[in-house]
């Protein structure tokens, strides 16, 4: 009764092994998981048969009395198991033509193992066939033996690995059991200490599979410890090009600035000095001679002043200390003030008291200033106002409006503008990702308004 018990544990243990191993080869889709899996239910078939028929010396040859053929079940399900065992080994020694003789002698396993079970199955039906069946018997279980004593030599020499550790162990368990269990069937009338000799075996294959299943679990762990240390070099390396990358942009943009700062020194130094004496020798020299030539040295004079103050746009533009939101407002109202005095128009500015710390480019610098130039323009050109009113306000929109009380401009040109003016506002105002809409309400009303967050951006138009 305890042997029956002690089988009966076994198989149950295998059987839940088997189904582990399974779950885990479905999840995983490893070749080792799926060969020790079929190895587990093909011990776990065979002890149930076992368990079914009973052992004994009676039951080797079962006969099929409606076949009229008897078959060799016993040996059919145990050599499967032996099959199952070296696709299994075979895979775990990661035998390869490298290996020489080891690998034909793995590779022979399985047509051998199929050949003996035709055998044992057609010399049972078979006359005078007692004698070779014998010697074949004998010779097929020295050829098991030698390719188990060939995987535990081969598993010894690579014990240093923790995964070949706990597989020597399984098969060095295994072998032992199996030994004991012959003593205990030759020596013992196949009973030692209520135990038989199959509970025997059982057991030493449920220590195996403990092992075997150890050093599956090793070999997983170890495979996804390899993944993570492949996915951290990978990211680590990313993080290298990443920083290199910041690097060289960092560089090439500060190159850009330099570059930027050193054409805004040169103008300043160079041509804004030469233009600003050729003004000063113009209207020197224009109260000395005639006036034809005095009305020439005006105009000489007056595109001076207007390069010069063109320049200085340039110049402002270039500067990269002026990349920040707040002296875009401060220039533009300085350069607001400065137009709309010279033309005796009244203004008024209306500026959020706190502008927060935004920079932006300067091709963004220019352009916003740009459309407000023309804005300023078509005021002192067209409108024929007396008073402007600007508004100037900063949330997640930049926006700035311009009111006058002019004329208005003409629904046609709002609508479908072909002068150059309003065009080039459009423009400006899509070079930065924003918008400009104009109407009339007592004057002109021109409302722009730009993401701050795309300020920052160099314009691509």
């Amino acid at each position: 009764m305890l042997s029956y018990y002690i089988t009966i544990f076994g198989a149950g243990a295998l059987c839940l092994a088997a189904v582990y191993q399974t779950i885990l080869y479905f999840n995983k889709r490893d070749s080792l998981l799926l060969r020790y899996g079929v190895y587990l239910w093909s011990v776990f078939v065979y002890l149930c048969y076992i368990l079914t028929i009973g052992p004994g010396p009676d039951y080797h040859f079962i006969k099929y009395p409606f076949l009229k053929i008897n078959l060799a079940e016993d040996q059919l399900f145990l050599m499967l198991t032996y099959a199952a065992y070296s696709l299994f080994w075979k895979e775990a020694l990661m035998l390869g033509k490298k290996d020489g003789l080891i690998w034909y002698y793995y590779k022979s396993l399985l047509p051998l193992i199929f050949g003996y079970i035709i055998w044992e199955n057609l010399s049972v039906n078979l006359p005078a066939t007692g004698t070779m069946h014998s010697y074949l018997y004998i010779t097929m279980r020295i050829y098991l033996a030698v390719f188990a004593f060939i995987t535990l030599i081969s598993t010894l020499r690579r014990r240093q690995n923790p995964f070949f550790l706990y597989l020597c162990i399984g098969i060095m368990s295994l072998i032992a059991f199996g030994i004991f269990s012959a003593c205990v069937e030759l020596f013992f009338n196949g009973q030692l200490f209520n135990i038989s000799d199959l509970a025997w075996i059982v057991i030493g294959y449920f220590i195996e599979t403990i092992f075997f299943s150890a050093s599956i679990g090793y070999k997983l762990k170890q495979e996804t410890v390899e993944k993570i240390k492949a996915l951290r070099k990978v990211l680590e390396q990313q993080r290298i090009i990443q920083a290199k990358d910041l690097e060289k942009a960092e560089a090439a943009y500060k190159a850009r600035e330099d570059e930027r700062s050193r054409i805004a020194t040169e103008l300043h130094d160079d041509l804004g000095s030469g233009l600003s004496t050729i003004r000063i020798l113009a209207e020197t020299t224009r109260a000395n001679i005639d006036h034809v030539h005095g009305m020439y040295l005006e105009k000489i004079s007056r595109q001076s002043k207007e390069l010069l103050q063109n320049m200085g746009e340039i110049i402002w533009t270039l500067n990269t200390n002026n990349d920040t939101l707040e002296n875009l407002i401060a220039y533009f109202r300085q350069h607001a003030a400065k137009t709309l005095n010279n033309a005796n128009i009244l203004y008024n500015f209306h500026i959020a008291e706190t502008i927060p710390s935004v920079k932006i480019s300067g091709a963004n610098r220019r352009h916003i200033l740009l459309l407000i130039k023309e804005a300023l323009h078509n005021i002192l050109k067209h409108a024929e106002a007396t008073r402007v009113e600007i508004y100037i306000s900063i949330s997640q929109e930049f926006r700035i409006t311009i009111k006058d009380n002019g004329k208005g401009i003409p629904e046609k040109y709002i609508t479908d503008s072909n002068g150059n003016g309003l065009r080039n506002m459009h423009k400006h105002a899509n070079a930065v990702r924003g918008s400009i809409h104009i109407t009339n309400h007592k004057g002109t009303v021109i409302n722009f308004e730009a993401p701050v967050t795309s300020l920052s951006h160099e314009s691509v138009i």
